[in-house]
C-alpha cells in the first residue's frame, strides 16, 4: 500500500507522461504549427508574470485598506 507521498508522486509522474503523449501527438501532426503556437502560448504568459509579481507584493493588507 501507497503512502500519501507515494501517490502524489506516481500522480505526478502519470500528469506528465499523460501531458508528453499529447504533445507528441499533436505535435508531430504539424510540428512547424506546434512551435509557433507554444511559442505564442509563452510569450503571452512572460508579458504576465511582472503582473502577478507585482500583486503578489500587495499582500492581503493592501487590499482589506481598499474596500
Amino acid at each position: 500500500m501507497l503512502n500519501q507521498y507515494e501517490h502524489y508522486v506516481i500522480e505526478e509522474a502519470n500528469f506528465h507522461l499523460q501531458r508528453a503523449k499529447e504533445i507528441l501527438e499533436e505535435g508531430m501532426l504539424d510540428p512547424e504549427k506546434y512551435y509557433r503556437e507554444s511559442r505564442q502560448h509563452y510569450e503571452h504568459c512572460v508579458k504576465c508574470v511582472p503582473f502577478l509579481y507585482l500583486m503578489s507584493q500587495r499582500g492581503p493588507q493592501a487590499r482589506k485598506s481598499n474596500l
